[in-house]
């Protein structure tokens, strides 16, 4: 798994004990293409079916494989998620989409953190952020 940001670097990447080797190269490669075009890398995959000649298939680091979706801030993309290893590019994508939305939830919650901080421990029985 990587996540990259608006210039296409590398910010995090995570890769699982029984990984193949190639997941890792993949996984960015994905998450590139999603950054890169601004769309899920299944749709620019979809765009190179449809039109095999299509040159941006031949920029470094471009890969035509589900598996990737953008990070948006409202409308402006910062960055991607591309996941490799899953058997299908459909559930890497499945995969992908579960950790931006968990990222949001922990930016949320930290956002709450930083908008109402803790005078004391909770009460007890009291669930806090």
């Amino acid at each position: 798994m990587h996540v990259v940001g608006r210039n296409g670097e590398v910010l995090v990447a995570l890769r699982g004990d029984d990984a193949s080797p190639h997941t890792m190269e993949n996984s960015m490669r994905k998450a590139y293409t999603s950054r890169t075009f601004r769309i899920a890398s299944g749709e620019f995959a979809t765009r190179v079916k449809a039109e095999p000649t299509l040159g941006q298939v031949h920029l470094a680091n471009i890969v035509a494989s589900q598996g990737a979706l953008p990070i948006k801030a409202g409308e402006d993309i910062i960055g991607a998620v591309g996941v490799s290893g899953a058997p299908g590019g459909d559930k890497d994508e499945v995969c992908a989409k579960s950790g931006i939305g968990q990222g949001r939830r922990s930016a949320e919650i930290g956002t709450q953190r930083l908008a109402s901080p803790c005078s004391g421990p909770p009460e007890h029985g009291e669930a806090r952020p």
